[in-house]
Formats: structure tokens, C-alpha cells, sequence
């Protein structure tokens, strides 16, 4: 499954600027290949933007793709939907939603042992770093192809952060990617994300043995009144607590 990015019609949120979100060109290349994937690589891909617009250039441009679902709908409400998948990936748009509405439906939206791979903003082109709590900022977007800026809110957080949150969500961490400008005055950075969500544990065998002790007394209830605490008398003659076995 892929996030597309931000559609047409941004929500406009803060009027204040700190630097314009505008794609590096790096030297590891972050942006998604022009051909989507083919039914030759066995794969069946669903392809979620919230933006008709963008909707509608994906199913004019890619009309017969065998094994391509382009979906217009808020990834939110899909993934509450839709089976599972073996890989999602997102090329900047996870930072535009809340991680405590978006991340607990990623995380449930991967099958046992699938992978999460997501970019998100570090510095903005400003030179403005991330932000140490997880609260949204506000950011200048500018479209591919056009020269209108739109005022939004993003999460842009530390990549340890990110990395609280993913954990924090039942995903592991396995690596973070920097992405940089190979222009020196771009200060435009971003990190590359990649979390999988573990394999079930199978359980133990069912077996009619009882389970091993693991401490020599098991349970202890004390009775506190005005006389004092209430013992018990063993039939062995020895005292203890009400309850000890």
C-alpha cells in the first residue's frame, strides 16, 4: 500500500512561515519511480491519496495496470478497513497527520512481519530543526510544478521521536536514513523511516502438567483488626497466615 503526498487543496492552518517544505534533490534519491509496480513483480498495490485530483491523474495515467487499486479516501478510515498488508510506504505525507490518530492503524494495517517505510521532514529549507516534543509546526508547502506557497501544520520531530512513537505502537525500528541536499546552501533534510512489525509468538504447547513452581509460598492474606492479625493453626500445629499454601 502507498500514502500519497499532500493533494491539491492543503489544509491552510497558520499564516506564520519558518521555511518552505520543498523536496531536496538528494543524493539518494527519495522520490517514488515514475512506473508504478507491474503484475510481472507479483505484487498487488493499493494506492491511497485523499485529493480527487491526484486520484484522478493516477487512473488517467496508469488506466490497465494489472494489480494497481488506485483508492481515493483518508488513510486513516482505509487502513480501519482494509486487510492487512505486507508493505506500506509513504513519501512525505505521514508528517501531515497526527501520529496518535495515524500510527495505531499503520501499525495494525501491517500483517505479522510486514514493513513500514515512511520519509518525513528533519530541517526545512530555513534551516529550522526538529522539534523535541510532538506537537505540529507550522511549514510552508509548495506543490511539484507550481510557485503558489500554502501555509500547513506538520509533525516534524526528532528521529528519536519517531522512534519512541513507532516502538511506543508495537513497531520495531531497524534503520533511519538521512537524506540530504547535494546543494550546499539547501538546508532541506529529511530521514527515511524503516519499522516492521514482529512476528506473533507462538504459544507454548498445551500440556496437562501443572506449571513449575516459582516461589516457595504463594499467596498471603492478612487480617488487620483491633486484636491483631488473624493466623491460622496447621493441622501440623504450626502457625501462619490465613491463605498461605
Amino acid at each position: 500500500m502507498g500514502l500519497g503526498p499532500p493533494g491539491d487543496q492543503p489544509r491552510h492552518r497558520s499564516p506564520r512561515r519558518r521555511g518552505r517544505v520543498a523536496r531536496p534533490r538528494p543524493r539518494q534519491r527519495a522520490r517514488p519511480a515514475r512506473r508504478p509496480p507491474r503484475s510481472s513483480r507479483g505484487a498487488d498495490v493499493t494506492a491511497v491519496d485523499t485529493s480527487p485530483a491526484q486520484h484522478q491523474r493516477a487512473t488517467t495515467r496508469y488506466p490497465d495496470i494489472p494489480g494497481l487499486r488506485p483508492v481515493c479516501a483518508d488513510a486513516v478510515s482505509h487502513l480501519r478497513d482494509a486487510d492487512p498488508y505486507d508493505l506500506i510506504y509513504s513519501v512525505g505525507s505521514v508528517p501531515y497527520l497526527d501520529p496518535d490518530r495515524l500510527l495505531p492503524v499503520l501499525a495494525n494495517g501491517l500483517k505479522p512481519g510486514g514493513l513500514l517505510l515512511f520519509s518525513a521532514l528533519h530541517t526545512n529549507s530555513g534551516g529550522t530543526r526538529p522539534s523535541n516534543e510532538v506537537a505540529p509546526r507550522p511549514e510552508i508547502l509548495r506543490l511539484p510544478g507550481t510557485t503558489q506557497d500554502h501555509p500547513v501544520d506538520m509533525w516534524v520531530l526528532t528521529p528519536q521521536l519517531w522512534e519512541d512513537l513507532l516502538v511506543q505502537h508495537g513497531l520495531t525500528v531497524e534503520a533511519v536514513t538521512a537524506i540530504d541536499s547535494d546543494k550546499p546552501d539547501n538546508h532541506v533534510s529529511y530521514r527515511l523511516y524503516v519499522a516492521r512489525r514482529p512476528q506473533r509468538v507462538p504459544s507454548r504447547p498445551r500440556t496437562s502438567a501443572p506449571p513449575p513452581p516459582h516461589a516457595a509460598v504463594g499467596m498471603g492474606i492478612i487480617v488487620h483488626g483491633p486484636g491483631g492479625v488473624l493466623l491460622g493453626r496447621h493441622r501440623r500445629r504450626t502457625w501462619e497466615l490465613a491463605g498461605v499454601h
